[in-house]
């Protein structure tokens, strides 16, 4: 892994853990917590798992130096994920609503302010779509404060994280101009 590299990316494995940790934390909270997820149960438990499974066939291949042979950033396959599971649980009023700030930070600390701001629009349209056609009874107010809560919020990280990159990158510019300058090295 390149310099560059480095300096712009999350720490891979915090990340991957941080996975790990909320897809069994989810498993043990809907373990506990039988109102949730409220319909389709079994198939949700058997979604988590999955993601469970996922979650640590990542982690390993990190480990090993490895990535997954799709190309696909690992924050739209999460994208995905969630979606699957808001849309077998309680849609709006899923618990998995709160796993898309995480993707969000990851996509705007590893990738900038476009990627991003990508995730969160994608995550937001997508949330409101599924969340509407897949909740029994919606209720609008936190249908609508949960879109714009995941909208401003997400909006906020994008642009976060996007000028901590930037800043990295001029810390990494001013770095290697003062060693160029320097005639000792």
């Amino acid at each position: 892994m390149n310099e560059r590299q480095t300096i712009e990316s999350v720490d891979e494995r915090l990340v991957n853990i941080t996975r790990i940790i909320l897809a069994v934390s989810a498993l043990i909270i809907i373990y506990f917590d039988p109102s949730e997820p409220d319909r389709l149960v079994n198939v949700t438990y058997a979604a988590l798992a999955l993601y469970t499974i996922y979650s640590g066939m990542v982690y390993v291949l990190s480990i090993r130096g490895r990535s997954l042979p799709w190309g696909l950033p690992l924050h739209w396959i999460d994208v995905t994920w969630y979606l699957i599971l808001i849309s077998l649980s309680s849609g709006t009023n899923s618990l998995f609503f709160f796993f898309f700030f995480f993707l969000i930070l990851v996509a705007s600390f590893r990738s900038g302010y476009s990627a991003g701001l990508k995730v969160t629009i994608v995550s937001a349209v997508l949330f409101v779509t599924i969340g509407y056609i897949t909740t029994p009874a919606i209720e609008p107010n936190r249908f609508l404060l949960r879109a714009v809560y995941l909208a401003s919020i997400g909006y906020l990280m994008a642009y976060w994280g996007g000028s901590e990159i930037t800043h990295k990158r001029k810390l990494a510019l001013l770095k290697d101009v003062s060693r160029l300058s320097n005639p000792r090295f």
